[in-house]
């Protein structure tokens, strides 16, 4: 996608049609390895959403400057 397609503020649904696939695809390539994401809050809360299979949660997920997530 070409940067001028890019809306901002992004809504939700958008972080989400722009990261899930990209996701799904390193999940496929990399199966069963360490992955290291880096990235905004914003964009990490969807692709933990993704992986525990909650779209678009209202939980109040906080994360601290330089904070690290491990995801099971």
């Amino acid at each position: 996608k070409d940067l001028k397609d890019l809306v901002f503020p992004e809504t939700n649904e958008d972080i989400y049609n722009r990261v899930v696939p990209f996701i799904e695809q390193i999940m496929k390539t990399h199966y069963n390895k360490n992955i290291l994401l880096v990235s905004h809050c914003a964009t990490l809360i969807t692709i933990i959403d993704h992986i525990l299979n909650k779209k678009f949660t209202k939980l109040k997920r906080q994360f601290d400057t330089g904070d690290i997530q491990r995801i099971l």
